[in-house]
């Protein structure tokens, strides 16, 4: 018996080989590096048999249940880890086939078949304001955009659009403006597996000069734009930063005193204001954040001699 079954399989896949198509040629594959269940796509009957082993031969899920999802337990008790790639094999009353699929970091992928699971979410995004200098209440030059796109798998490509006939592909560009106004920024992000997103949003420039800079940035470097003054001592930071229910301003004081702190947004508007007794030495002060709404905006720190501008986001 078990000879004609090893010989009815043979002749059944040499005949999926011929260019039959099979259940392994379209596979959705979901779940973790460790966990994952396996779809039959393009199946209209039961599966008798279906077998799932790590590269090593090792027999990690055996299936009978006639369904055409197969889950399985990833787990190689050699090396204690997960294996990247499993040999998927799928019996039915129509013939036998394999597949191979590879963890790639982020997804399983059917290296096999011809239908790669499809990719995962991805979302183009970023928020951008004009900066302003708390200190002479003018705006600056300098627009600051953070591009915070996130989702899908590796390596990934961007498309800027700047809203005055001028495009840039890379993540973090420049890019000048000459003129105040409304510009129409966009961004698609794709990733490697084809997912394309496009985000979009409008930027006003309101203060009249002769160049204006846009400047893309990471998250990660908002902290590095305070304003600098040549009469602005900075010896102050906000953590954590983005700020949260329980944010606090680190203030170093060189005696017990006040000191006044001003809530602005990026305009330049004062929100609210907040007058706090420090001690000489580090203090640390709860800020007041709770009522904000999601932003950018400037902490004004004056203690009667030396003024600071922190930016935090909400």
């Amino acid at each position: 018996m078990k000879k004609l079954l090893l010989t009815t399989m043979t002749t059944l896949t040499i005949l999926f080989f011929q260019g039959q198509s099979t259940p392994c040629d379209s596979l959705t594959i979901t779940g973790s590096h460790y966990q994952l269940s396996i779809t039959a796509n393009n199946l209209n009957t039961f599966v008798y048999y279906w077998e799932t082993t790590g590269s090593d031969g090792t027999i990690l899920e055996q299936d009978s249940s006639m369904g055409i999802t197969h889950s399985i337990y990833n787990f190689n008790m050699t090396t204690g880890q997960a294996y990247d790639t499993l040999s998927t094999c799928i019996t039915t009353p129509g013939g036998f086939c394999c597949a191979i699929i590879v963890w790639d970091g982020t997804n399983w992928i059917n290296s096999s078949g011809s239908n790669p699971p499809a990719p995962a979410n991805c979302n183009a995004n970023f928020y951008s304001w004009q900066n302003f200098d708390s200190i002479n209440n003018v705006f600056t030059t300098d627009i600051y955009c953070v591009e915070n796109s996130s989702g899908g798998s590796g390596p990934f490509s961007y498309n800027w659009v700047f809203g005055d006939g001028n495009t840039s592909n890379i993540q973090y560009p420049t890019h000048v403006y000459n003129q105040v106004g409304d510009y129409n920024l966009c961004l698609t992000y794709t990733d490697a597996n084809g997912c394309s997103s496009n985000f979009c949003d409008t930027i006003s420039i309101v203060f009249k000069s002769i160049q204006y800079t846009l400047n893309v940035i990471d998250e990660s470097q908002i902290n590095t734009l305070d304003v600098k003054n040549s009469d602005i001592v900075n010896y102050s930071k906000v953590y954590p930063n983005p700020v949260n229910a329980t944010s606090y301003l680190e203030y170093n004081s060189s005696k017990d005193s006040y000191i006044n702190i001003s809530y602005m947004d990026f305009t330049g508007k004062i929100i609210k204001n907040q007058k706090v007794r420090v001690s000489s030495g580090l203090n640390n002060v709860k800020i007041l954040t709770q009522e904000l709404t999601s932003g950018i905006y400037f902490l004004k720190v004056n203690d009667g001699k030396h003024v600071e501008s922190i930016t935090f986001v909400k």
